[in-house]
C-alpha cells in the first residue's frame, strides 16, 4: 500500500469541468488545502481551498478522489457542510480589506471554495524575514485591519483566527484579511456553541470553550496580539499560561514602542473581556488619537481575577521557567543512570551541530546558548520533515532521545511516523524511510508497529495531563489498532478497543477536539 502517499492535488489538475487548473499548493491546515489555480478562460489566478481533514482524509496516487481514514462518513459530511455554509456566509462580504469568495462546488468526494488571489506577503513572513516592523508601518497595517474587522462585525461575523499568517500586505501597502475557515455568525456577547478554534498566543481565554460568551472583543484580543508580535518580533504567551504567569508588556521587549500604543495593546489583550475594546472602531480611534485608552485600571499591573499577582518580568528568572521545561527537568532527576542521559544529549547536540552547519571541530561554546527542550524538539521536527533520508533519520534520533526522557510531544511525533496515520507528514516520513503499510496504514513490519504501540501506550499511561489533545489521539489510535477489522491481532484482543475509545472521548472533551468527539459519538456510537 506504499503507493498511497499523495495528499494534495498535482499541478495541472483540472477542476469544475476544466474551468480551473491547479498550479501549486500554497498552504494547508487541519480543515483544508489551499492552491493557486488559473481560470482556463479568463487566464486569471484564483486561490482555491479544498475541504480536506488532515489525518482523516487520504487520496490514492491513481485518483483525485478523497477517501476516509479513521472517520465515519456522517462526521465527514457534517464538517463538509459547515465548509460550504461558511463559503456562502463569506460570499456575502464585499469589502476590499477582506478576501472574496467567488464560487463553491463539489468534486472528488469533497468541496472547493474559490477565492480572489491576493498578491503580497503575510505579516508573519515580513517579521520572520525582517524582524519587528517600523512603528509607523505597523500602525498603518493594524488600522486597516481594524477597518476590516469593523466591517465583518457589522455583518455579525467573527473571524476567530486573526493572526499574522492571515493578514496579507499587498504591494500597494494595503492589508487583506484572509482565511475565514474558522469564521462564524454571532450574536454579540451571547453564549453560543462554536467549534473551538485556538492559535496559541493569539486566542483569548473564552475561545478555549465551545459555549462561552464571544463578541467583537474576541477578535480584538487577537488583533492586539498581532500588534504585539509585529512590534516586538515575539509571539505573546498563550492566554492559558497568562492565568499563572505574567505576560511581558510589548514595551519591555521593544523600548521604542510609545507608552500610549503599549497601553492600547494591553487593553486589547485584557484577560477580562469586559476590560477590552468592545469595537474595532474604538480601538482604531485610540491608536490614531495619540491619547491613552480610557480605562479605569492600570493594565500594566494586570493580574488574573482570583489569581495572585505575578512578580515583575525581571524578578528571579529562575522562577519563571517554562512549565513544560520544568516537568522535563523533574523527570530527568529520576533517571537512574546519568551516563545514559549524557549519551542522549551528545546525540542531540551532534545532530543540531550538523543541522546548523557547525564544523565537527567546534567547541561547546559554538552551540547556541539558552537552548531549551522545546527548541531542540522544534529543530528535530524540522529535520524529520526534510526530503533527505539521512536528515530525517537524524531528526528521528533526536526525537527518540527526547522520548526516552518522557517528552510527550516527541513520543507523539515518533508514533506518527511508525503508527497508522494517514496525514501528509507521517506518509512522507514513511515513504522516505521505506516503511511499508497495509490498507489501514498499519506497518507490515511487526517490529515497527510494535514500536508504535509502545509509544502510544507510554503516552496513554503518562501522568502528564497538560496535553489532552495528544492523550486523546493516543487512545484513539490504540482503539483503531485493536478494532475488529485489524488482521494483525487476535480476535480475542478486539475487545480492547472500547475502553480505549471511552478514554479517547474523555481526553478529546478536555482538549475540545470537536472532530474526534463527533467521530467517536456518531461513527463508533460510544455511549457517554
Amino acid at each position: 500500500m506504499s503507493e498511497i502517499i499523495r495528499i494534495e492535488l498535482s499541478p495541472g489538475t483540472k477542476l469544475c469541468g476544466g474551468k480551473y487548473i491547479i498550479e501549486k499548493k500554497i498552504g494547508a491546515g487541519g480543515f483544508g488545502i489551499t492552491y493557486i489555480a488559473t481560470h482556463a478562460g479568463l487566464e486569471k489566478k484564483y486561490a482555491i481551498k479544498e475541504f480536506f481533514l488532515g489525518g482523516y482524509n487520504v487520496r490514492s496516487s491513481q485518483s483525485d478522489q478523497i477517501g476516509l481514514h479513521g472517520i465515519d462518513e456522517s462526521v465527514f459530511e457534517k464538517f463538509r457542510q459547515r465548509f460550504i455554509d461558511e463559503a456562502r456566509t463569506i460570499a456575502e462580504l464585499d469589502n476590499d480589506a477582506v478576501v472574496r469568495v467567488l464560487d463553491v462546488f463539489d468534486e472528488n468526494g469533497t468541496s472547493y471554495m474559490v477565492m480572489s488571489f491576493v498578491e503580497g506577503s503575510t505579516l508573519q513572513s515580513l517579521v520572520d524575514t525582517g524582524g519587528p516592523l517600523e512603528y509607523e508601518m505597523a500602525v498603518n497595517y493594524i488600522v486597516r485591519v481594524c477597518d476590516a474587522l469593523s466591517y465583518i462585525h457589522s455583518k455579525n461575523i467573527l473571524h476567530r483566527d486573526v493572526t499574522p499568517d492571515n493578514i496579507i500586505v499587498t504591494p500597494e501597502q494595503t492589508t487583506v484579511l484572509i482565511d475565514f475557515g474558522s469564521a462564524r455568525k454571532f450574536i454579540d456577547n451571547r453564549t453560543q456553541r462554536h467549534t473551538t478554534i485556538v492559535k496559541q498566543g493569539y486566542a483569548p481565554l473564552e475561545q478555549y470553550s465551545a459555549t462561552s460568551r464571544k463578541g467583537a472583543y474576541t477578535d480584538l484580543y487577537s488583533l492586539g496580539a498581532v500588534f504585539y508580535f509585529i512590534l516586538t518580533g515575539q509571539r505573546p504567551i498563550d492566554a492559558t499560561e497568562r492565568t499563572i504567569e505574567r505576560m511581558k508588556e510589548p514595551s519591555e521587549l521593544n523600548p521604542d514602542i510609545p507608552a500610549q500604543i503599549n497601553a492600547v495593546i494591553m487593553k486589547a489583550m485584557s484577560m477580562n473581556a469586559a476590560d477590552r475594546y468592545q469595537s474595532a472602531g474604538e480601538m482604531e480611534e485610540d491608536i490614531l488619537s495619540g491619547d491613552f485608552p480610557s480605562c479605569c485600571q492600570d493594565i500594566a499591573a494586570e493580574s488574573v481575577q482570583g489569581a495572585p499577582a505575578m512578580p515583575p518580568a525581571d524578578a528571579d528568572d529562575n522562577n519563571n521557567n517554562d512549565p513544560t521545561e520544568k516537568r522535563i527537568k523533574r523527570k530527568l532527576l529520576y533517571i537512574s543512570s546519568a551516563i545514559l542521559v549524557c549519551i542522549a544529549l551528545i546525540f542531540i547536540v551532534m545532530a543540531i551541530i550538523r543541522r546548523t552547519s557547525v564544523s565537527p571541530e567546534a567547541s561547546d561554546s559554538d552551540i547556541p546558548p539558552g537552548l531549551s527542550v522545546e527548541d531542540i524538539f522544534a529543530q528535530a521536527v524540522a529535520m524529520a520533515g526534510s526530503n533527505d533520508t539521512r536528515e530525517i533519520s537524524e531528526g528521528m534520533l533526536i526525537l527518540d532521545s527526547l522520548s526516552d526522557i518522557g517528552f510527550m510531544p516527541a513520543m507523539h511525533e515518533m508514533a506518527r511516523t511508525y503508527g497508522w496515520y494517514a496525514d501528509s507528514v507521517s506518509l512522507h516520513r514513511k515513504k522516505l524511510l521505506g516503511i511499508e503499510y497495509d490498507n489501514r496504514y498499519i506497518p507490515t513490519d511487526t517490529a515497527i508497529s510494535t514500536r508504535a504501540l509502545s509509544l502510544l501506550n507510554r503516552i496513554s499511561e503518562s501522568p502528564d495531563s497538560t496535553l489532552p489533545e495528544i492523550k486523546a489521539d493516543a487512545f484513539y489510535r490504540l482503539a483503531y489498532y485493536y478494532w475488529k477489522e485489524n488482521p494483525h491481532i487476535r480476535k480475542s484482543d478486539t475487545g480492547l478497543a472500547r475502553p480505549f475509545l471511552e478514554k479517547a472521548y474523555v481526553w478529546a472533551k478536555k482538549g475540545n477536539d470537536t472532530i474526534l468527539l463527533e467521530n467517536i459519538e456518531n461513527g463508533l456510537k460510544i455511549k457517554r
